[in-house]
């Protein structure tokens, strides 16, 4: 594990630095890191180790439960999954985005999910937004997953996009099953091990899913770009672990390592 301050200006008491000098006290064989530029805080990663926590928290599974029953849905259950998306989409260009819209949009999701077979064992609710301020196609809080407009592509996009968001509430549940809080540095590494995993699953269940060549690819770039978050918060050697399958090892070790601070 490792933690990175890509240059952060030092700040006041309980902050970054603060963090730091607590990991450095608890773990006396984290690597220190070297100064960064006048003015920035330490550069590179500050690894706590390999560490021998690799066994499993409780209730953790490798697995993910999104894509254990995944299925491809017939030619005739996507085409009235599509018309169902056409259909809301008209109403949302033609009537005012009230709750009798959202429910309607909030159905065809969930018809969709049902239909592919994405797992949501770990997901506490499932619901569509109005908002049309958000940048992403859907959003996990938790273990709670909210739907924006921008989803409704196609349904296998719509599949894609909760199967992936529901890997995020999986770890999550798993992480706060584990009694583990994340802090400031910590938190920028677990997201990058759930998007990069995310990511993969999006690409692994293209096949089922029927994405586009060009949606597989923006997957793909995402991935590869969370790859090298990874390399940039946790070191190399943890990248290449993870591009040989290792990702359910590094973030078991993640947890138990975090579980061992005081």
């Amino acid at each position: 594990m490792a933690l990175t301050n890509s240059g952060r200006t030092p700040g006041p008491a309980g902050t970054f630095r603060d963090l730091e000098a607590d990991i450095m006290f608890s773990h006396p064989e984290a690597h220190p890191r070297l100064p960064g530029p006048s003015g920035t805080g330490a550069r590179g990663p500050l690894f706590l180790g390999e560490g021998s926590g690799s066994a499993q928290p409780s209730g953790y599974s490798s697995k993910a439960d999104a894509v254990a029953n995944l299925t491809k849905p017939s030619s005739s259950a996507v085409q009235q999954l599509s018309a169902a998306i056409t259909t809301v989409l008209k109403l949302n260009k033609n009537k005012t985005k009230d709750e009798a819209l959202r429910l309607k949009k909030e159905k065809v999701v969930h018809d969709i999910v049902k239909a592919y077979g994405v797992g949501l064992t770990h997901v506490t609710g499932l619901e569509f937004s109005n908002r049309n301020d958000s940048s992403n196609h859907a959003e996990t809080l938790g273990t709670f997953i909210i739907v924006f407009d921008s989803v409704l592509v196609h349904p296998g996009f719509v599949a894609s996009v909760i199967l992936h968001e529901s890997s995020h509430a999986q770890r999550n549940a798993e992480l706060d099953n584990a009694g583990v809080r994340l802090s400031f540095a910590t938190e920028d590494i677990w997201s990058a091990l759930k998007e990069f995993e995310g990511a993969q699953l999006e690409i692994d269940s293209a096949a089922k899913t029927g994405i586009t060549e060009k949606e597989k690819k923006e997957a793909t770039s995402l991935r590869n770009s969370h790859l090298s978050e990874i390399e940039a918060l946790m070191g190399k050697k943890t990248r290449t672990e993870i591009e040989n399958g290792g990702l359910d090892a590094v973030r078991a070790r993640f947890i138990q390592q975090l579980k061992s601070r005081p």
